[in-house]
């Protein structure tokens, strides 16, 4: 008793004990089904979706799929060379037939690479529509790049396109500012952090031929810094003009310049012995995703095959994403309390990345993997066995215990469904 005490979250697989031992067991448990944390089916998948669509039907939030790539690569249980009308209609069938598990803002997440993503655009326009299209993002996944034939660059991002069930009733989350990030807002009032930006417009539609109402002087009080949209005798006048002579436009029209000047959203900074005009621009609460994603943690040598290495201890699995990049696609549109189903699971990264982002939020996710490969015994339900009990692994052994705080988002019961089928 008192080592189970001290290790709160060590996972008892009931199939090591007998049949009333574990009906005793669960007797104990009140409201089984709804205490199951992640559903892992051992099965075909198109089979898996139709067992589901009772349960789960119109509840899925996220469907996040990593399906092959239809590449040279032999090392799938899923036929990896498909002539690619075979291929189509393997995805087509499946995405169709799990559209009925999403609710009415859920989202589809479909990763792929240059061979056949022009026509997982096709699929997925047709089974979801153009208008419900959320975007495509590119990822670096191989810093290194992979050499695959010569003459020709080397290959080092995949995609991930986002469609969305009813776009006008999808919720995009954004994600935390870095440190980094809110470094940069140095000021503060009363309304918080912020900075001074330029109120002189750049970029793209930033000319007096643009946007003409927008092109007006500004008075600025050289000893004050008081500014006003009003000309004032012995205030000095500024145009929204650019270092290199050019004129622009202010980012604000009469009105909203008035406006602003009025609630000490626009001042005077002296640059290079210029007078700017300047407004704040305040801290957002988070930051939206770009569709362009670069960054280390995206490596899916590092922190996909590197880290399963660690979890399991020896390497029983080719080309797992890594755990940080499934992470940060759920992130953006898997709410708290949302239900993600991957149904092609392969060695259970979705399932990590669920608990890890619990773990990081104190959510209450749950997922529901499908996966027919041998491995799903082998590396799947080990895994996930693992990342429940803690999250950090080297050489197959535990890095650390979890802390009370993860202990207590970790998952309570993971239920695992296998499907027979026969010829």
């Amino acid at each position: 008793i008192e080592f189970l005490k001290a290790h709160p979250t060590l996972v008892a697989d009931t199939r090591h004990f007998d049949y009333h031992f574990t009906n005793r067991f669960l007797e104990h448990i009140s409201e089984v089904d709804a205490q199951i944390d992640g559903t892992l089916i051992s099965s075909e998948n198109f089979q898996a979706i139709s067992l589901v669509q009772p349960r789960y039907r119109e509840q899925v939030s996220c469907i996040y799929i990593d399906p092959p790539y239809n590449t040279s690569e032999n090392t799938f249980v899923y036929k990896n060379q498909y002539r690619h009308s075979s291929w189509m209609t393997m995805i087509y069938d499946r995405v169709a037939a799990s559209l009925r598990l999403l609710d009415a803002g859920g989202v589809l997440e479909c990763a792929i690479d240059d061979t056949e993503t022009a026509r997982l655009r096709i699929i997925l326009d047709d089974i979801f529509g153009q208008e419900n299209r959320v975007a495509t993002i590119a990822v670096e996944v191989n810093p290194a790049g992979q050499n695959l034939r010569p003459n020709t660059p080397a290959l080092s991002h995949d995609y991930c396109h986002v469609y969305a069930r009813d776009i006008e009733h999808m919720t995009m989350l954004t994600r935390d500012l870095t440190e980094e990030e809110k470094a940069i807002y140095t000021g503060r009032d009363d309304k918080g952090a912020f900075l001074w930006d330029n109120l002189r417009r750049r970029g793209g539609n930033s000319r007096p031929t643009d946007r003409p109402g927008q092109w007006y002087p500004l008075y600025v009080n050289p000893q004050t810094k008081e500014v006003s949209v009003d000309r004032v005798e012995g205030w000095e006048e500024v145009w929204p003009i650019d270092p290199q002579g050019e004129r622009r436009i202010w980012r604000v029209n009469t009105e909203g310049a008035r406006r602003e000047i009025a609630a000490g959203e626009i001042g005077v900074l002296e640059k290079a012995g210029r007078l700017e005009i300047v407004k704040k621009t305040r801290m957002p609460e988070g930051k939206k995703p770009k569709t362009h994603w670069t960054d280390s943690k995206y490596s899916a040598t590092t922190y996909g095959t590197k880290l399963l290495i660690d979890i399991l201890g020896e390497q029983r699995f080719s080309y797992p994403k890594s755990l940080h990049l499934v992470v940060d696609c759920l992130r953006y549109w898997c709410d708290e309390e949302a239900i993600v189903l991957d149904y092609f699971a392969g060695s259970g990264t979705t399932g990590h990345a669920v608990i890890a982002l619990n773990h990081a939020d104190n959510g209450k996710r749950k997922f529901i993997l499908v996966e027919q490969g041998d491995y799903f015994d082998t590396v799947l339900v080990p895994r996930l066995k693992k990342v429940a009990y803690t999250p950090e692994w080297k050489n197959s052994k535990p890095k650390r215990f979890a802390t009370a705080e993860e202990a207590e988002r970790s998952p309570r019961i993971m239920k695992v469904i296998r499907l027979e089928s026969y010829e």
